[in-house]
């Protein structure tokens, strides 16, 4: 079917039937019959959400409108939905998911199907020169994942090269794509795109650490009789806020993930993980604000409670003997001063009642971070510790400082965030991506190799 980004065609809405024209951004429905048009319209109607939003294009396909807000305008309503998908015929069911082109070309480089042994360059003798491709099967890696609970096989290739017969703007010898394909083990309905969608995003992201990336072209497909993938259905996603990567090699690559990406697909996508300390995009990456290390602190949290939720107890252990000595050592003075000082007894119990709130905190957690993980980062540390200038005591009181100037923050203070607070900042992220490339089984070596790509 071609391809289209601007759609026109009907649909029915709260049992009303309405034309409707989309121009890859701005989705518009007017009622079908002039007779529909009532002038209090705009009072009787109301704003509607829809997950999807159906309708029949001028084509006969159908299409499914996805995430649509739909906003009252007169006598009918306007949205800017995510995207669309959009269906051959009566079709609203899938087998086969494929993203190609986009960030899947630098997460799988397309130089995979390169066939090295056999290609040949002639320099000296008239300049030729032959480059031999390998074949689909030979390139490609396969591993079963589950994605928002549906059983698939993932499989990472790249296409060949499409042939250039017909003369177009920006004419190449053809572009081999890298793809991510999903075969489903059962037939998917629609309603679940956006989903399955998401979950191939937020994995994409934190390879690459940033939001603004693009997925390139996403297709669905059915497997016939003969085991062969038909095409069933061609989107559009609305990508006007993203970007294509800058730095091919600011990516962690399959090479680092792919044995474990069942267990790293799960976890970045934990609904109650708060991954949201990934920049939205590379410059926002570069800078710290009062905001972003808030939110850091607020996903280094979220992540450490989810890997280590014993660290707490074992804290305890000492933390307990010492609270307790404190506690008896304010217990005495308050008996010495019984019937004595009646206000040094109301300040010893006042800090008694903070020491007994004391609790495994944000600078505790940092410490056993920097303790726990100290060998696997000791190169990204010794890259980036040059540019601080620290003293050695400000390194010493890191985990403190950290803690601190959070808590300044949560109170609206002003004061100025220091290199100890940009340093201590720099290492969280790291700490963050260390617990869950950990949590995934990626063996360390691994580990220290794709810090330093993306830190």
């Amino acid at each position: 079917m071609p391809k289209s980004k601007m759609q026109s065609g009907y649909m029915e809405l709260e049992e009303k039937c309405y034309i409707f024209t989309y121009d890859g951004e701005l989705l518009q429905l007017v009622p079908k019959e002039q007779s529909s048009i009532k002038s209090y319209d705009s009072l009787a109607n109301k704003n509607i959400y829809l997950e999807i939003l159906e309708g029949t294009t001028i084509g006969f396909e159908r299409i499914f409108f996805l995430n649509c807000s739909l906003k009252v305008n007169r006598s009918g309503y306007i949205a800017k939905p995510s995207g669309f998908v959009c269906f051959d015929g009566n079709e609203r069911y899938f087998d086969t998911m494929t993203f190609k082109g986009g960030i899947i070309d630098y997460f799988y480089r397309p130089n995979h199907i390169i066939d090295e042994e056999n290609t040949c360059y002639d320099y000296f003798n008239g300049g030729g020169g032959e480059i031999k491709l390998k074949p689909f099967d030979e390139i490609s890696k396969e591993c079963e994942v589950e994605i928002d609970g549906k059983k698939a096989t993932l499989l990472l290739s790249v296409t060949l090269p499409g042939e250039p017969i017909y003369m177009q703007i920006d004419y190449n010898l053809g572009k081999p794509r890298s793809i991510l394909r999903l075969c489903f083990k059962e037939k998917i309905d629609v309603i679940y795109f956006r989903t399955i969608y998401m979950w191939i995003y937020n994995l994409m992201v934190f390879v690459n650490f940033r939001e603004n990336i693009r997925l390139g072209e996403i297709n669905l497909g059915k497997i016939n009789d003969e085991g062969k993938i038909a095409p069933v259905a061609y989107t559009h996603i609305n990508e006007l806020d993203k970007e294509d990567i800058v730095d091919i090699n600011q990516i962690i690559g399959y090479y680092f993930v792919f044995a474990h990406i069942n267990d790293l697909i799960q976890i970045v996508n934990k609904k109650d993980l708060n991954l949201l300390f990934i920049p939205k995009n590379i410059k926002s990456g570069k800078y710290v604000t009062p905001e972003s290390y808030m939110i850091c602190c607020t996903s280094f949290e979220s992540v450490f409670n989810y890997v280590f939720p014993n660290a707490k107890t074992e804290y305890s252990e000492k933390a307990n003997e010492v609270k307790e000595e404190f506690l008896q050592f304010i217990e005495k003075k308050d008996e010495e001063y019984k019937g004595a000082d009646s206000k040094k007894r109301k300040e010893f119990k006042k800090y008694a009642d903070m020491i007994k709130l004391l609790d495994f905190g944000l600078g505790e957690k940092f410490e056993h971070c920097q303790t726990k993980f100290d060998k696997l980062t000791v190169n990204y540390r010794n890259r980036v510790l040059m540019r601080f200038h620290l003293k050695q005591e400000e390194i010493d009181e890191m985990s403190s400082k950290f803690a601190k100037m959070r808590n300044l923050l949560m109170h609206n203070s002003l004061e100025e965030i220091e290199n100890i607070h940009v340093y201590a900042y720099t290492l969280a992220r790291v700490y963050i991506y260390i617990m869950i490339m950990k949590q995934a089984k990626i063996e360390d070596n691994l580990i220290i190799q794709a810090i330093d790509l993306i830190l």
